[in-house]
């Protein structure tokens, strides 16, 4: 039964990967956008950590394009492609969320923090720093 459940969560894990592949692939080749998601994808999982989902999420919708981008990524994810057994049937991630109950609104919450960890290392690897203004950990000491 253990092996079952792990070979599950490595598959939750590759879905969850190829999900944020997708999702920066859709910005990369966008020079005008792909610095900025880049930078607020690598912020992301502080986000969630020290502010929650529900405050992340409303912070993402109050910003600009590619803050918004992030938000929707995320909606998609947790949405459609998860496994999260939402009680709420209602359509934005914020107003469902807030609807849940602590046990959904958990479950909800690490898989945010999970997918927001493949987007910050994916976005790293696919996008690349030098062209589009981003700061390097190289360029901030």
């Amino acid at each position: 039964k253990e092996g079952k459940k792990m070979a599950e969560m490595k598959d939750i894990n590759r879905i969850r990967a190829k999900y944020a592949l997708e999702c920066v692939n859709k910005v990369k080749d966008d020079k005008k956008k792909r610095g900025k998601y880049l930078q607020q994808a690598k912020n992301l999982p502080a986000l969630l950590h020290e502010n929650g989902l529900a405050q992340t999420l409303a912070f993402l919708q109050s910003k600009e394009e590619a803050h918004k981008k992030l938000y929707s990524n995320m909606q998609d994810w947790l949405l459609k492609k998860s496994d999260i057994a939402w009680e709420s049937n209602k359509e934005r991630l914020l107003d469902r969320l807030l609807d849940e109950n602590s046990i959904v609104y958990m479950h909800a919450s690490e898989e945010a923090m999970s997918f927001a960890g493949w987007l910050k290392r994916l976005a790293a690897a696919e996008i690349p720093e030098e062209e589009d203004g981003a700061k390097t950990e190289e360029n901030q000491s």
